[in-house]
């Protein structure tokens, strides 16, 4: 399966000031989970995606 997010302008920014690969920074995030930086924008980018994940498993495209 491929998940496709949206990452906000800051949060690319962020990666960059500390010099990180934007996918591992991201993943960093994810792994700290409530206490992460941008945490309503990550809250928001896990949320769509378990909706996307729940609508491909409804329609049978899973």
């Amino acid at each position: 399966m491929q998940v496709t997010i949206t990452v906000p302008d800051n949060v690319i920014r962020e990666a960059a000031n500390r010099g990180v690969d934007l996918i591992q920074y991201v993943e960093s995030l994810v792994a700290e989970g409530p206490k992460a930086e941008g945490t309503q924008a990550l809250t928001n980018a896990i949320d769509r995606i378990r909706r996307l994940h729940a609508a491909s498993a409804s329609d049978g495209t899973r």
